[in-house]
């Protein structure tokens, strides 16, 4: 997956890979979440009910997804390298 932000309160994630899931993206707007689902051009905006079911059959749910975090603190990453994507200077973890 790809992800931007801003700040807080704005993020987009687009899903790369499976193939299957490729193009599907979630928008936060505050505490607002918007999924939107390449295969059916469908947009929707997901209620607060479903924040804690699982994202694309994984153990990662919505919440995770989109909530504030520290991936120091909740993850353990491994760096790997320096990439340029799109001009941009990316650090690379696992």
């Amino acid at each position: 997956m790809q992800a931007w932000n801003d700040g807080n309160d704005k993020a987009l994630i687009v899903t790369i890979e499976p193939k299957k899931e490729a193009g599907n993206k979630l928008l936060k707007i505050n505490k607002e979440l918007w999924s939107y689902l390449k295969n059916t051009e469908t947009t929707m905006k997901l209620p607060s009910s479903m924040m804690l079911q699982s994202w694309n059959g994984s153990d990662l749910t919505y919440d995770d997804m989109v909530r504030e975090s520290d991936l120091v603190d909740d993850y353990e990453l491994k760096y790997l390298l320096d990439e340029n994507v799109g001009g941009e200077l990316c650090w690379k973890f696992i």
